[in-house]
């Protein structure tokens, strides 16, 4: 008369991973996962690091950013904090 009811263990996914279902996925790049849950788009004049991806750092001064990285701007070049292009 009764039914048996189970609960499936919480997946616990590891740093730069976020849980689909039962499941751990990456964090790619363009991606964070801050919390090993969920993911979020990097936002612009922002990136997020590998190999975690988990937290969002500012573009610095002197640097060009994309969801990516950061790259360093070239001799002669600068570029504001939060920039995404170097300027001449």
């Amino acid at each position: 008369p009764g039914a048996v009811c189970t609960v499936a263990a919480a997946t616990t996914c590891n740093n730069g991973e976020w849980r689909n279902g039962a499941t751990c996925v990456p964090c790619v790049a363009g991606e964070y996962c801050p919390d090993k849950v969920s993911k979020f788009y990097v936002e612009i004049g922002m990136y997020a690091s590998p190999p975690n991806y988990n937290s969002l750092t500012e573009c610095p001064i002197t640097r060009s950013c994309t969801t990516s990285g950061a790259t360093a701007c070239g001799n002669g070049a600068y570029s504001a904090v939060g920039g995404m292009t170097c300027s001449t």
